[in-house]
């Protein structure tokens, strides 16, 4: 078994082998791949092609660091039917990393995907949260608010009692009424963002798979989200608000339009993204986590990130670098 580079004339076999992937990720998708080089990234699609089919694929794409130095980034794979195939697609990887003289690989592993191998280390950051929170949608409407906290079913008719209205657009404009709320959120709560143009081309390049739902309140944009959809799986992507408006409840509106959304159009499941892990106190995301709590659903943990150091004077040259900076 023998893992290899597919080119665009596998498109059909891969997305065929992703149609019938459980919980599929964003990040694995052709699409994906399409916004990463749009931004720059270099990609490269790694699959085992089992006669007209596929039996294990992995999209990866290299990074920019200081000096010119590059790493290579596995977010949310490696997808493969056994170990075997996981392996085989493992050790392309480190051929393309080493080939390709990156400093370092990252593997952010989708669930029952890692590898046991001794070279293998903890990741010293990751991109992707370890926890997340699933909702499934094969409940009904009144299943799915039943099982909410009282305060999440309670807020949404608060929004609704105030008139609050969603709308989804797949619009450059209305993904920057996102960035703009965004920078209110940002400003409030003390994290960084992504350029407005991120935002854009997220919302251009995904096309039909990613959407951005606007809650407007007496005429004015108060509150967006970003979610994408691939496969069986529509995911919270982004959220924003302006907390002039926070009595109204938009974001709960927000949540709860695009829950509907996903439902009605036959996905299984929607991933909140991320969550503080279970045995956190005082985390980061404490807030925004107790806000995805309202709406219920399993919470689901991830395999650690791992890294493969491939050069390691230059790894400890930008660790080194990165604490100097700040």
């Amino acid at each position: 078994m023998k893992a290899e580079i597919l080119t665009s004339a596998d498109s059909k076999l891969i997305e065929e082998f992703l149609a019938q992937q459980i919980f599929l990720p964003i990040q694995q998708t052709l699409q994906w791949e399409k916004l990463q080089n749009s931004l720059n990234s270099r990609s490269w699609k790694i699959g085992i092609k089992e006669g007209k089919a596929l039996s294990g694929f992995a999209l990866v794409f290299a990074k920019r660091l200081p000096f010119g130095f590059r790493w290579l980034h596995l977010p949310r794979g490696i997808l493969a039917v056994d170990s075997a195939s996981r392996k085989a697609i493992y050790e392309k990887l480190l051929e393309i990393g080493k080939k390709e003289n990156h400093v370092f690989i990252r593997f952010d592993w989708q669930r029952d995907s890692e590898i046991n191998a001794k070279e293998l280390q903890s990741a010293h950051t990751t991109h992707f949260p370890q926890t997340t929170l699933i909702l499934d949608l094969q409940q009904s409407e009144e299943e799915l608010l039943a099982q909410m906290k009282p305060k999440g079913r309670y807020n949404i008719r608060v929004a609704e009692k105030h008139g609050v209205t969603i709308r989804e657009s797949h619009e450059a404009s209305d993904a920057k009424i996102f960035a703009e709320l965004l920078k209110k959120t940002t400003e409030r709560d003390g994290f960084s963002s992504h350029p407005d143009s991120y935002y854009e081309k997220f919302i251009s390049e995904l096309g039909d798979t990613a959407s951005c739902f606007i809650a407007e309140y007496e005429g004015k944009a108060i509150a967006a989200s970003i979610c994408t959809f691939a496969g069986d799986t529509a995911t919270y992507y982004y959220g924003s608000s302006n907390h002039e408006f926070r009595n109204v409840m938009a974001p709960y509106a927000l949540q709860w339009k695009a829950i509907q959304t996903a439902k009605e159009r036959g996905f299984h499941y929607y991933d909140f993204l991320g969550i503080s892990p279970e045995d956190s106190t005082n985390h980061a995301w404490s807030g925004v986590t107790d806000f995805k709590k309202k709406f219920g659903g399993e919470v689901v943990n991830y395999p650690t990130s791992s890294e493969l150091i491939l050069r390691k004077t230059a790894f400890n040259f930008i660790r080194l670098l990165k604490k100097i900076r700040g």
